[in-house]
């Protein structure tokens, strides 16, 4: 039987299956022990089946059903249904795929649905889509619906490009909280998701019981009205000095149990546009990429006229019709979410630890903390890039015809030690050891030739001859 093998730290079975072709299936197993009782389990399924003892996986069940049973079983309640349930009607139900039976679905269908949609959904989207089949599918063998192979599992992952986080510096963030006209219960919300790092539904969700005042502490224990955070745990986030009068208002003036309520006292919804009144406060707050210069009078008579873009806010009048133009600010293309991550880069530049950033965010894995954020870290890569010798002045002993061990260091085995031609090295004493272990703890580490020159060859009749490799 084949043994199962790990790659990337996660446990695969090589399996058989009916039409003689090996597949490697991904599993959740930990040790390489419960892989090997699955891979058995496997295997023996499979041999039942190719005897007629047991029934080969056949279902009237659509792809289509198999997806509307996965929503309303296992993602209904999550913090995330309804983004689910949005992007699963749009693209997997309106699909041709849906009306396939579940056990005549193959990897080139669905490579073929998610290269179809390449071009109106990004890498991470595409890779949601892969995940809701393959999520409805493994429900469906847990549940008993379906007892075939995943075909998702050989569907490759797309490549998500890696951007850069956007946030906000110290002085940015101070101007966004004292801009005005803004209506106070969006300060209140901007601060408190700025000396948080709240998430908006954990915000939007906040209610003042949640809120210890007489310990300085919030505890974060849902996201919007679901009765879980998105990593699915509580934490406990400490008050900022300078958020206590914020958070104190907001209760106050609130009518409900919720510290950001709707104007009907109610949870806000969520789909409240809150990264449009972001931007617009960045706009008058002047944290802005340009102004957009346009005239007014031309527009209304219907004169086409490109608008002016500039980095200044000074006035200008109209080209065509002297009218002096109305100045618009561009403000910086921010999300809601930016505003979590300017809560960890602040924290990071100030002294702050990733350990701490975790704790902050609610990170399950540290690593998505590092892979995140440790770039900005100050200093981070600084020491290794001013190791570059360009540009340094030359030493005087360091003459343009010398040898390139000398321009460019040490090598990796140093020979110190220099015996005659044809002659075995003379014995040096040390206080660590005899002459020869001197050479030999260099040679350990690298066993390759040092690279003499041609008339520099060692004698190898002597075994312990500098250069020879016994």
């Amino acid at each position: 039987m084949a043994e199962p093998f790990q790659k990337f730290g996660r446990w695969y079975l090589k399996v058989k299956g009916l039409d003689g072709v090996w597949r490697h299936v991904a599993t959740s197993t930990k040790t390489k022990a419960e892989a090997k009782v699955l891979q058995r389990e496997v295997a023996q399924k499979i041999d039942r089946q190719r005897l007629g003892l047991d029934p080969i996986a056949v279902s009237d069940m659509t792809v289509g059903d198999l997806l509307i049973w996965w929503l309303e079983t296992y993602s209904k309640g999550t913090p995330s249904h309804k983004r689910n349930e949005s992007a699963v009607k749009r693209h997997l139900l309106a699909a041709d795929l849906a009306k396939m039976q579940v056990h005549l679905l193959t990897k080139g269908d669905i490579e073929t649905l998610l290269q179809s949609k390449k071009q109106e959904l990004s890498p991470k989207s595409l890779n949601n889509l892969r995940g809701f089949l393959q999520s409805a599918f493994s429900a469906a063998d847990e549940a008993g619906r379906y007892n075939g192979p995943n075909p998702v599992t050989k569907v490759k992952r797309r490549k998500v490009p890696e951007r850069a986080p956007m946030f906000l510096e110290a002085w940015e963030a101070d101007r966004l909280l004292q801009v005005h006209p803004l209506k106070d219960i969006w300060r209140r919300l901007f601060a408190t998701a700025l000396f948080t790092g709240l998430r908006k539904g954990e915000l939007l969700g906040l209610k003042k019981t949640d809120v210890h005042r007489e310990r300085r502490q919030i505890v974060v224990a849902r996201s919007y009205d679901h009765g879980t955070t998105k990593s699915k745990k509580e934490r406990i986030i400490p008050i900022a000095d300078a958020l206590v009068q914020y958070l104190e208002a907001a209760i106050d003036a609130s009518p409900s149990e919720y510290v950001f309520p709707a104007p009907d006292g109610e949870m806000m919804a969520e789909n409240t546009k809150v990264e449009v009144i972001l931007r617009r406060a960045l706009g008058r707050a002047g944290v802005v990429t340009g102004y957009r210069h346009s005239c007014r009078r031309c527009k209304a008579a219907g004169v086409a006229d490109s608008p002016q873009l500039a980095t200044d806010a000074t006035p200008r009048k109209c080209s065509r019709c002297g009218m002096q133009m109305w100045c618009k600010p561009i403000p910086r293309h921010l999300r809601f979410h930016d505003l979590r991550h300017t809560t960890a880069t602040l924290i990071l530049a100030h002294g702050g630890t990733l350990w701490e950033v975790q704790k902050i965010l609610g990170h399950s894995d540290p690593n998505i903390t590092a892979k995140v954020y440790a770039h900005l870290v100050p200093g981070f890569l600084e020491t290794a890039v001013n190791r570059l010798p360009i540009g340094k002045r030359a030493t005087p002993n360091t003459a343009p015809g010398a040898h390139a061990s000398h321009r460019f260091g040490q090598p990796v085995v140093s020979n110190e030690i220099e015996a005659p031609k044809g002659k075995g090295p003379a014995p040096r004493k040390s206080s660590e050891g005899t002459g020869p272990l001197v050479w030999l703890r260099g040679q350990d580490l690298n066993l390759r030739p040092s690279g003499y020159e041609p008339d520099e060859l060692p004698d190898c009749s002597t075994p312990r001859q500098m250069g020879c490799v016994v």
